[in-house]
């Protein structure tokens, strides 16, 4: 199993809030290794969006999770703009 956390493997750039959202960035970590073809990484990547917005929804005050929200969805930005290179194309 070789997951990394939030943040590309070696990659200088260390995410915000990567702890908040560690056990998705995992999750996508394997759905990258598994890897496969275009339409299987948009997958992958959607099903890292739906994951980190369900962590935020376990969070206390709607300010606090409109923040996190934001996060996951520039964390999503990010793998889908820059994560080419990580995923295992078949």
């Amino acid at each position: 199993m070789d997951v990394n956390g939030c943040g590309g493997k070696g990659s200088w750039i260390k995410p915000p809030y990567k702890k908040f959202f560690e056990a998705s960035c995992n999750k996508h970590d394997l759905g990258y290794n598994r890897g496969g073809n275009q339409a299987d990484r948009f997958e992958c990547d959607a099903k890292f969006l739906v994951m980190m917005l369900k962590d935020t929804y376990k969070l206390n005050g709607w300010l606090r999770r409109v923040y996190y929200q934001h996060w996951a969805f520039t964390y999503y930005l990010a793998v889908r703009i820059f994560g080419k290179k990580y995923f295992n194309y078949k």
